[in-house]
């Protein structure tokens, strides 16, 4: 029996696949459609830390609600990332009336995408992703999810506009974002939108503020495209450059002769970038046959790289042409998602001979706004982490997070000096 792939999932053997909607006349009614998909839509709830609780190891434990859908038979779950930021306890609510656990596979909060996996035993009813390139401006939709924590609801609706942009400094295709005038509440953060065929076409993920029929959901062919990296990695791997690059001014676009264009603004140290031969001020017209009209356009074309590939930009520098061959490397982590807001590295052989330590990791930087910030300083070496001995960054990330409530304790060396230093999670 052969799986079916769907933007690749690879969906279970068994059963019929994903749900199908059965002929209806829309006209008259949605009911059918609504019938036929909601024993795929579900409610997420947790409870997470209250963030204005600063107390050593005691914290008050808040309620809330979003929403999810299941695309796979053996129980994944597509949400907003931003649904459970700081949880420490998960749920599913199905539309039965049911409630299971759920683990995160994976959580990316600058797409603000999570993958959860459902506990218990399958074949779950799922949902196909349609393909949100062909959707158009005045397209008829509907949004299902759970508003104010009222259960399943539906909105209808059409899509208002197309690559909408919310979010300049998010990595990838922060101007491709759904709008819709399908009322989205409080709630329906991480619900679908779905076309007439009942095809989820985008997640649900955003308001204007007071404004509940201004809504913006993730295109789903950029959920399909990253969801395999958070299910399978627990994260997405990107390709990364090491340039800040935007829109050229109307000057620049009349001095250069050029209609469309990304500046270069920045290079970033210790980057692809950095030891090539591109200069700021230069004009990035292509990456490798693919034209490039913004800022935007360059993310959104490095970001569906891997790293490890080789790209050539073709730039425009001083009335020249010049094409400029890089091999990306993986693009950080955001703030966001460091363990305590750490950048932490790999101890080095030479750092490991001169200090006489044989394991470890290295504070490369701490987050603004980090509990571990002016606690934990740059450059500190990390030797232990509640009492175990850590020798990767992925390890120290690991010990870092497997306990949600209680400070972490570090045992380090500064200088000449050794420190046990408690940081809380908050």
């Amino acid at each position: 029996m052969t799986a079916v792939v769907l933007f690749g999932f690879a969906a279970l053997p068994a059963l019929a696949g994903p749900i199908v909607v059965p002929e209806y006349d829309p006209s008259r009614s949605f009911a059918p459609l609504v019938e036929a998909v909601s024993p795929a839509v579900v409610a997420v709830k947790a409870e997470s830390l209250d963030p204005e609780d600063a107390t050593f190891g005691v914290s008050t434990v808040r309620h809330s609600e979003g929403s999810g859908f299941i695309v796979s038979a053996d129980g994944r779950v597509l949400t907003n990332a931003h649904v459970l930021r700081d949880i420490t306890k998960l749920s599913i609510l199905l539309s039965d009336g049911r409630e299971v656990d759920a683990a995160v596979l994976g959580s990316d909060r600058d797409a603000d995408i999570a993958v959860l996996k459902l506990e218990g035993d399958g074949p779950w009813p799922w949902l196909a992703l349609g393909d949100s390139d062909r959707v158009r401006t005045g397209d008829r939709v509907l949004a299902l999810g759970n508003p104010l924590g009222l259960g399943t609801s539906a909105t209808a609706g059409i899509v208002s506009a197309k690559g909408r942009v919310l979010n300049l400094d998010k990595w990838y295709r922060s101007d491709d974002f759904i709008q819709t005038d399908a009322a989205i509440n409080q709630g329906n953060s991480g619900g679908p939108l779905f076309d007439l065929d009942g095809r989820v076409i985008g997640m649900n993920t955003a308001v204007i503020y007071g404004v509940n029929t201004i809504g913006f959901a993730i295109p789903s062919n950029l959920l399909g495209l990253v969801t395999p990296d958070l299910a399978e990695n627990g994260r997405i791997v990107r390709g990364f450059l090491g340039i800040h690059a935007t829109q050229l001014t109307v000057e620049e676009s009349r001095d250069l002769g050029l209609e469309g264009g990304a500046i270069v603004r920045t290079i970033l140290p210790n980057t692809p970038a950095a030891s090539s031969d591109i200069r700021v001020g230069d004009a990035v017209v292509k990456l490798d046959d693919s034209p490039i009209s913004s800022g935007r356009d360059l993310i959104a074309a490095i970001g569906n790289r891997r790293p490890g590939e080789t790209v050539r930009l073709e730039v425009i520098r001083g009335g020249e042409r010049k094409r400029i061959k890089f091999t990306l490397a993986e693009k950080p982590a955001s703030e966001d998602a460091l363990p305590l807001g750490l950048q932490l590295g790999s101890l080095t052989s030479r750092t490991a001979t001169e200090t006489g330590i044989a394991k470890g990791v290295v504070i490369e930087r701490v987050a603004f706004g980090s509990p571990a910030r002016d606690r934990l300083l740059p450059g500190d070496i990390i030797t232990e982490i509640d009492g175990e001995v850590v020798s990767t960054p992925d390890e120290a990330a690991e010990r870092i997070t497997r306990n949600s409530t209680k400070p972490v304790r570090f045992d380090l060396v500064r200088g000449d000096a050794v420190k046990q230093v408690l940081v809380p999670r908050r």
